[in-house]
């Protein structure tokens, strides 16, 4: 798969790989400040729009991750309570899921990637779909575990774990996983029908 990836990138077409990582970096910046202006425009203040304000996506997406987490940890027979941005075991610990823990870079990411690399456009659906899945579960055990690890450990003995860092180091495993296995899928030899 990596060789597919310098077999692209090197074609005879001079300057393939520049305008790989141009679209890239476009793609990447484009989604990236999307995120952005959907949060900052549904906040009063700034460059507030009242008609996203009342379809607040990342608001709604915050609501699922905490309500999917809540779920599951009480499966896992804990009590627990939401309110607001913050998700609480009962008489334990809890998280505040702030609006760099939604993950929207790595997404970012994950679909700049996708999109800059030619395939056909059913490909990259199916490819971003599946590492959006991938992103959201991943982000779902970590507020399940966080909140879960702050109920059982006292704080003070988590000072030097950044669990940001830990969830981006594997997120974005999970990305070039994705962007490789995507590029790989398109090796398979195409059949010509000879009739």
């Amino acid at each position: 798969m990596v060789k597919e990836i310098k077999n692209y990138l090197t074609q005879s077409t001079p300057g393939i790989f520049l305008f790989f990582v141009i679209k890239v970096i476009v793609f990447f910046f484009l989604f990236d400040y999307f995120f952005e202006f959907l949060i900052g425009a549904s906040i009063e203040g700034g460059i507030y729009w009242p008609v996203l304000a009342k379809f607040n996506l990342a608001e709604g997406y915050r609501d699922f991750l905490l309500n999917a987490s809540s779920a599951i940890i009480r499966l896992l027979g804990y009590d627990t309570h939401i309110d607001g941005k913050h998700l609480f075991i009962l008489y334990g610990g809890g998280i505040n899921l702030g609006y760099s823990c939604y993950g929207f870079g790595v997404i970012s990411a994950l679909m700049a990637l996708i999109l800059a690399y030619p395939k056909e456009i059913r490909q990259k659906i199916r490819f971003v779909v599946i590492g959006l899945l991938g992103i959201i579960v991943l982000n779902i055990i970590r507020i399940i575990s966080l909140t879960i690890v702050y109920t059982e450990i006292p704080r003070d003995n988590l000072k030097n774990v950044d669990h940001h860092l830990i969830f981006n180091i594997v997120v974005y495993i999970l990305v070039f996983g994705i962007f490789f296995w995507y590029v790989e899928k398109g090796k398979q030899p195409i059949v010509v029908n000879k009739d």
